[in-house]
């Protein structure tokens, strides 16, 4: 179940978009709580907000992970598979068969790129934009 921030005011309201963006960049859980705490929010409201951030965090990166995970998965098949049934077609090991397996092997580094990201998604501390969208 999703947590909701609780309602708050235009300033307030600033400070939860400008810890979001902090936190997108990778500043450390403390450092984040310290800045809303210092922005006029109560306890109980930073702890609210805290978690609702981390867990919208989490839910992002296991998004990021399904998606590689779907889609490396079909890479891998259509990949492996082409190349052997190329091989099973012609009856012997082309050039054209060996760049199917290397896009296999491309798809299955996307699906333990995405079960990776699924598996660990609330536990990673850096920015965003160092998980891997390509």
């Amino acid at each position: 179940m999703p947590v909701e921030i609780p309602p708050l005011s235009p300033e307030a309201q600033k400070k939860v978009i400008e810890a979001r963006a902090e936190l997108a960049w990778g500043e450390s859980h403390e450092k984040v709580r310290e800045m809303l705490l210092g922005g006029g929010l109560s306890s109980y409201e930073t702890d609210s907000v805290m978690e609702a951030l981390l867990e919208e965090r989490a839910a992002s990166f296991r998004s990021r992970g399904i998606r590689d995970l779907i889609v490396g998965l079909a890479i891998a098949a259509a990949g492996f598979g082409g190349g052997i049934g190329f091989v099973m077609l012609i009856g012997r090991v082309g050039k054209f068969a060996g760049m199917l397996v290397v896009v296999g092997f491309y798809g299955l580094f996307l699906t333990a790129r995405g079960l990776f990201n699924v598996l660990s998604a609330g536990k990673f501390r850096g920015p965003d934009s160092d998980v891997n969208d390509d």
